[in-house]
Parts: structure tokens; C-alpha cells; sequence
């Protein structure tokens, strides 16, 4: 371990012993009428939704809406009556005792990705863990559970409940069953994508394809240590890339990839094709876009061990699942089920003629694996309808203290 590493850990085990204390001390004075939202990137997920069910419901008239962001500056034409940005990671220590302060004293927490860490704060905030998708890759660290520090996490369905409780470090009490704010998206029309791809009606028809992440890009993660040329599955050499585009040329249909926003993007390499674009979070995100609105404006995806999976499942469309590394990351990263080819139905992707398969068939309207998706879809959504923010709302108001 070198000097740096283990003085880290000792101010880490410092700042835990202290907190106690600092959390006694906060408990103190009386909580404010302030919510604080966070999601990675910033502004998306299930938190922004809930975020704009909040607004509809004029709930920013009687609290602070407070956003945990990366850059505060991005946010500034934002005029939302009472609704501000704060850095997620203040620089001085000022600013980091003011926001711990803050973020303490808040009537309600509420994250979905970088969690705001409660350490069993005071008794009066409520503090929820949205998540960012329901479990499917594995998630234990040697076997140890994921400390998410809420009062309360949620779940889309009641079968992922024993899931969560065996990642995280909450009881099934602490699970509420209210399927997932993003996916209230899928069940509106939308037409955004036009802000990206003007020429998108001239299609036939399009395919998203949704890569989980391989290699983090901030941290020295790496979920499967083979590498592909192009930093994607399937594609082993540029003949096959221009094998896939060729077909799609002659079929008119447009093929979009849309990297991981934590993968890597030194491993991605990109190529000039005429059927085969890149879109990235930042397009996304400059075109006011949320992931699973894009989503809901294709006619088919291609994903592999990702949660999209399941929120796709909701729009009855083909999907097909990449598997030319399934064996590999078996055995590195894992699933959080014995047998995941189990929950994970659709056309199977082992090889770029497998790929070719799959597009014919989405280009002539054919769906072979409907019947199953459906299954799958009624064991992992327990709604089917587009009331989650409005369930997680209710259940935010109904515990609220402040």
C-alpha cells in the first residue's frame, strides 16, 4: 500500500469516528424545508423524474429543491422558482463543512447514484435511495454488501426485493415496491431524437444499441479484461463493421450506439459509416434528452448485461442480447442470478452473422422472442403503467416529518 493510500484510509477511519459527533451536533438545531436531489449525470435517472413530478405538483412552492451537481455553472439559466444547484464536491473546506451542514439538516435526501451518505443522521430527514436500475450484474465486493446509508431504498417490482437486500445493507422493510420514476418515459411519444439525427424519419426504421460498461472510466474498475478493437462487442475487425453497415444501407435502417456514460471512452473507437452513428451523454444531455426518451423512440435495442434491459422490456419491441463474452464475464464480474440467460430473453448475439439475423428481422417487422420478453416483463415490473413518480412521490409526502 503506498504512503498516500494508507493516508487516505486513516482520515477515512477519522471522519467516521467524528461523525457521531457532527451528526449530534446538526440534530441540534431544527431541519429546513429543503430537499436534496442527486442522480448521475446530473439531471437524469430516476431522480429527475421524480424531480419534474415534483414541480407538476408545485411541491418547489413549500420546499427547497436542491440539486447535488457536478458544475453548479452548467444550471444557471435554470429559473425554477425555488430550485438551486450546489457543487457535489466543494474544493475548500468551508464550502465541505457548509454542505455537510446542509445536507444534514435537509427535511429529505434523495439520490440514485453517488449517495449521499446519512451515517444514521438525524431521526427527522428522510432519506431515499432510488437507485439508478434493477439488479442484474453482480455487485458484491468479497462478498461484502453495499453500505447505501437510507431510510428507504425502492424496487420496480416485489421479485428484485430479495435481490436488493442481498447487495445492500438494508431489510426488506426498508424496500418499497414502487417501480422505477425513469420508466414512466417509456409510455410517452416523444419526438426528440430529431434534435440529434434530423434525418431519422428518412429511416425505415432504428436500432439503439446500449453497451454496459466495460472498463470505468474514473475508477480502476474493469469488468471483463479482454479487449475488443473497438471497445465493443462483436466487432472483432473493421470487415465486420462494414459487413453490418452494408446490410443496413440496403435494408434503410439506422443502427445508433450509444456508449455506457461510466465506460471508458479511450477503449471506444469510432468509424466512418453510413448507417452507424455514436451518440453520447453530452448529446444527450445539450439536447435535453433522458435515456429512456431516446429509448422510446426506437423501433428495436441491442444491449448485453445492462438494467436497460428491463426497462426496454415495457415497450414490447424487439431486443437482442450481445453473449460473445458471456462466459468471461461469468466469471469476472458475475450476475446477481445463478442462471441469467433465466430473466435475460431475446435474440442472442454471438456472432456479427448473428447480428445480420437480428437486423433482418427487425427490418421485415419479425419479433421471435416476444412471447418470453413478456414473461420476463410481468415478473420484473409489477405496474406497467406510467405512475412511478407519482407512487414515490405519495410515499415521500406520506413520510415526510418536516
Amino acid at each position: 500500500m503506498s504512503i498516500g493510500s494508507s493516508i487516505k484510509r486513516t482520515l477515512g477511519k477519522i471522519r467516521l469516528k467524528l461523525y457521531p459527533v457532527c451528526n449530534l451536533l446538526c440534530g441540534l438545531f431544527p431541519m429546513k424545508k429543503e430537499i436534496i436531489l442527486e442522480s448521475y449525470p446530473d439531471l437524469t435517472c430516476n431522480t429527475f423524474e421524480l424531480y419534474r413530478y415534483m414541480l407538476k405538483q408545485g411541491l418547489n412552492k413549500k420546499y427547497q429543491l436542491t440539486w447535488l451537481v457536478g458544475n453548479p455553472e452548467q444550471f444557471k439559466d435554470c429559473h425554477e422558482e425555488n430550485v438551486s444547484f450546489t457543487a457535489i464536491k466543494p474544493k475548500g473546506l468551508p464550502d465541505k463543512v457548509r454542505l455537510y451542514i446542509r445536507t444534514n439538516r435537509a427535511a429529505a435526501a434523495i439520490a440514485s447514484n453517488r449517495r449521499i451518505q446519512r451515517y444514521r443522521t438525524s431521526k427527522k430527514q428522510l432519506n431515499i435511495y432510488l437507485d439508478h436500475g434493477s439488479q442484474l450484474k453482480g455487485m458484491l465486493i468479497n462478498g461484502v454488501r453495499y453500505n447505501v446509508s437510507c431510510d428507504y431504498t425502492i424496487a420496480q417490482s416485489s421479485f428484485f426485493v430479495p435481490y436488493i437486500t442481498d447487495v445492500y445493507d438494508v431489510s426488506k422493510e426498508q424496500v418499497i415496491v414502487t417501480g422505477l420514476p425513469r420508466n414512466d418515459q417509456m409510455y410517452r411519444k416523444y419526438d426528440t431524437i430529431s434534435r440529434i439525427f434530423p434525418d431519422i424519419g428518412e429511416f425505415k426504421k432504428s436500432i439503439i444499441w446500449v453497451p454496459t460498461f466495460r472498463q470505468h472510466r474514473r475508477v480502476s474498475r474493469v469488468d471483463v479484461v479482454s479487449e475488443e478493437p473497438f471497445g465493443l462487442p462483436l466487432f472483432q475487425s473493421e470487415e465486420m463493421v462494414r459487413t453490418a453497415d452494408e446490410l443496413l444501407r440496403n435494408l434503410n435502417v439506422l443502427l445508433i450506439i450509444k456508449p455506457h456514460p461510466s465506460q471508458y471512452l479511450g477503449a471506444i473507437k469510432e468509424f466512418s459509416c453510413s448507417n452507424i452513428r455514436f451518440i453520447y451523454n453530452d448529446d444527450l444531455s445539450k439536447n435535453d434528452i433522458q435515456t429512456n426518451e431516446l429509448l422510446a423512440q426506437t423501433d428495436a435495442m441491442i444491449t448485453d448485461y445492462s438494467s436497460i434491459y428491463y426497462d426496454y422490456l415495457l415497450l414490447d419491441r424487439p431486443i437482442a442480447i450481445t453473449l460473445d463474452d458471456f462466459q468471461e464475464y461469468c466469471e469476472q464480474k458475475g450476475f446477481v442470478f445463478e442462471h441469467p440467460l433465466d430473466i435475460l430473453k431475446g435474440y442472442y448475439l454471438y456472432t456479427i452473422e448473428d447480428l445480420c439475423s437480428f437486423i433482418q428481422d427487425v427490418a421485415a417487422g419479425e419479433d421471435r422472442t416476444l412471447d418470453e420478453r413478456i414473461k420476463i416483463k410481468k415478473l420484473t415490473d409489477d405496474f406497467l403503467d406510467d405512475n412511478s413518480s407519482k407512487r414515490v412521490y405519495d410515499f415521500i409526502m406520506e413520510n415526510l416529518k418536516v
